[in-house]
């Protein structure tokens, strides 16, 4: 004598009930292949199917992951008669995951989701999930997919009005443009969160905009030399709260075009990020870059023109690096100079304000020598004897 579906049903609901209340992986990966199989009965299936899924976090970890991986790949191509539970299912695997700190993981279990399937998404979901997806990313270092899922989240802001999600937005851009080593344009992000006030959602804190301006401070250090990063200086060593900070010091010093001692460099070095330390392809590190690009900009306002050799020499690179440095910053428009490669010196324009004031300050000095020489003469004119005595050594 078959059972009937009513027969099956109350069988499936009750090993279900015993699995769970063992924790038992195999007896519920048994019920969940049973679920799916499409003979079943929607009616019957899906309820029972819905138990399971949000009964997952209560499950030791090793066997929620075993039974929810089991479950997905089990329902296979019948997602769309699933869609719901598939998607909370993979939220709640996601978490676990998540919980584990394995990252990538958790991002391509939380990708997998149904986003355009019949089961209607809204907006605001979609995004929530898809920030999610790019936060999880940047946390295993993947910028590639970050950057990704953080572009196709972007659309969707405007229609979804979540501040929280905004936020996250909002950090997640910063991080991104921070690890492309777009360090102008993420400092003035890091800045605009910095300036949030405290308790505009539940995660922006004091400690937190204080947090954002010390990345700011760091993305502006490193960002290549020139008027772009002199206004990010100039805006970070203006607000009062930068005094606070630990890189104040390299900060002001940059602010003020001094050139920067290697004891303020290290220091400096030991607060950025690994990706912030990383070798470039030339075999430099991006702070060092940074140095020799800000002490080359901060020898134009002590030198009117300078040899290569000597250059290099004041940068702590050879003569060879200096000029090349000196090149790609003036064909960048980064400073203003001009080079003589016969020569091998550097001339560098200051500007015309800059030139009036120097051609000021000779006319001046000029002018005080020549009223000088004027009085020497009317001296001598008057008391010959003094010429013999200069003419003597100064003797008497």
């Amino acid at each position: 004598m078959s059972s009937t579906p009513r027969d099956r049903a109350a069988s499936l609901e009750a090993a279900l009930a015993t699995a769970l209340a063992a924790a038992d992986a195999p007896g519920l990966q048994a019920v969940a292949t049973a679920l799916v199989d499409d003979s079943l009965a929607l009616s019957v299936s899906v309820p029972l199917l819905a138990t399971l899924v949000a009964a997952i976090p209560s499950l030791p970890e090793p066997v929620a992951i075993a039974v929810a991986e089991h479950v997905l790949v089990a329902v296979g191509a019948r997602v769309p008669s699933f869609e719901a539970e598939v998607t909370g299912l993979r939220e709640k695997l996601a978490a676990v995951y998540e919980a584990r700190e394995e990252w990538a993981a958790a991002a391509a279990t939380l990708r997998g989701i149904p986003f355009d399937g019949s089961h209607t998404l809204s907006a605001a979901y979609k995004l929530r999930v898809q920030v999610k997806i790019a936060r999880l990313y940047l946390e295993d270092d993947n910028t590639v997919e970050a950057e990704m899922f953080l572009n196709r989240a972007a659309p969707l802001l405007q229609d979804a009005d979540d501040q929280a999600v905004a936020l996250q937005y909002r950090v997640a851009f910063a991080r991104i443009l921070d690890a492309k080593r777009r360090f102008a344009e993420a400092a003035m992000q890091y800045y605009s969160l910095s300036q949030l006030p405290p308790g505009t959602t539940a995660e922006v804190t004091a400690d937190q905009t204080m947090e954002a301006l010390g990345f700011a401070v760091r993305c502006a250090v490193l960002a290549p030399a020139g008027p772009q990063r002199s206004r990010i200086l100039s805006l970070l060593w203006k607000d009062e709260r930068s005094r606070r900070l630990d890189s104040w010091a390299i900060l002001e010093a940059m602010q003020c075009q001094r050139l920067l001692p290697p004891a303020l460099v290290a220091t400096f070095a030991e607060t950025l990020a690994p990706h912030q330390r990383a070798t470039l392809s030339d075999g430099e590190t991006v702070l060092a870059r940074a140095v020799v690009e800000h002490n080359l900009a901060a020898a134009a306002a002590l030198y009117v023109n300078i040899g290569f050799a000597e250059l290099g020499e004041l940068l702590g690179v050879s003569a060879a690096r200096a000029e090349e440095t000196a090149a790609k910053m003036i064909q960048e428009g980064r400073m203003k100079g001009v080079m003589d490669q016969v020569d091998g010196v550097l001339e560098f324009d200051t500007g015309a304000d800059a030139k009036e004031a120097v051609l000021q300050w000779d006319a001046q000095i000029s002018s005080v020598v020549a009223e000088l020489d004027a009085c020497v003469e009317a001296i001598l004119t008057r008391h010959p004897e003094f010429a013999l005595v200069a003419a003597n050594g100064g003797g008497t």
